[in-house]
């Protein structure tokens, strides 16, 4: 026997797919609506209000009348359990939101800033990685850049990942495999801020030391570069501009190149667009002139 085949799952993030949850919601609300109004109508019908001019109003018996009613009683029967089912589904996916949102806030707090170098003869790479943030009650594991940027020519902002996954597979060195830590850094995409302070997309790692896959190197978040890795970053509509941390300027300031470029970031800011760091500035601007990335990661530096 052959197993299902399944369309490809698109590219959701939990909020996204929270959202979705909440439309099917409101979509058999609608549905429910137009049955209970059809068996409205049919009790009018029935008892000859409403009947359409030129239509015929039927005289039912009393046998016709109790059937009719109790066809109309089982499905409203029918129709409130439904809405105790709907009832659940929107409770849980409330809740799952509400979660989600607290989780977002709590792994902003969970990281603080930290700049340091980490030399080519620790890490086994040509370039210099830059540590810019850590977690707070451990700080060996470490949110790392490099300094120099790698060429993704060709590349566009839906495979920017694939370019990414496949640099790390061909020449990632053995000492920073060793160190690497798995993360959600794909599910934390963040989005453009309405205020200075509404800064999302902050990743997490998880595991321990030497983890393997895809996805272990990714690009920076909207939110991670203005608070770790940059200049000054955009918010709100229209744009205004915020000073970035002094911790997250002397970050970017390490970074080769930087200073004159356009970055790929992982957060998307429009159809087929992301944010990027330019000359600095965490912005929506669309990239139309660079190639580059500055690849990121989380590293159990006691492991290196």
């Amino acid at each position: 026997m052959s197993l299902p085949t399944f369309p490809p799952t698109p590219d959701l993030t939990v909020e996204d797919s929270l959202i979705q949850i909440f439309s099917s919601i409101a979509m058999e609300e609608v549905a429910l609506s137009h049955i209970l109004n059809a068996e409205g109508e049919k009790l009018q019908y029935v008892l000859g209000i409403g009947v359409p001019q030129g239509n015929t109003p039927i005289a039912p018996d009393i046998e016709t009348l109790l059937t009719v009613n109790e066809s109309v009683k089982d499905m409203v029967s029918t129709i409130s359990l439904n809405q105790m089912f709907l009832l659940g589904k929107l409770s849980a996916t409330m809740s799952a939101y509400i979660n989600q949102a607290s989780d977002r806030i709590r792994a902003r707090d969970l990281i603080s800033p930290a700049v340091d170098t980490l030399l080519p003869a620790a890490t086994g790479d040509t370039s210099n990685w830059i540590q810019i943030a850590e977690l707070t009650d451990d700080m060996n594991r470490a949110l790392i850049i490099r300094s120099e940027p790698i060429d993704l020519s060709g590349t566009t902002f839906a495979n920017v990942q694939d370019a990414i996954n496949n640099w790390y597979t061909a020449f990632v060195s053995p000492e920073l495999r060793a160190a690497a830590l798995s993360n959600n850094a794909l599910r934390e995409k963040g989005k453009y801020p309405a205020t200075a302070t509404d800064l999302s997309g902050f990743s997490l790692p998880r595991g321990t030391a030497g983890a393997t896959g895809n996805n272990i190197a990714f690009a920076l978040s909207y939110g991670e570069a203005a608070d770790f890795c940059s200049l000054d970053y955009e918010y709100g509509n229209p744009a205004n501009t915020q000073t970035s941390p002094a911790l997250a300027q002397s970050a970017f300031g390490l970074l080769t190149g930087a200073a004159t470029s356009n970055l790929w970031l992982r957060t998307p800011v429009g159809t087929g667009e992301a944010g990027a760091i330019d000359s600095g500035t965490v912005t929506t601007d669309a990239i139309t002139n660079t190639n580059l990335v500055y690849p990121a990661m989380w590293i159990d530096i006691g492991a290196l």
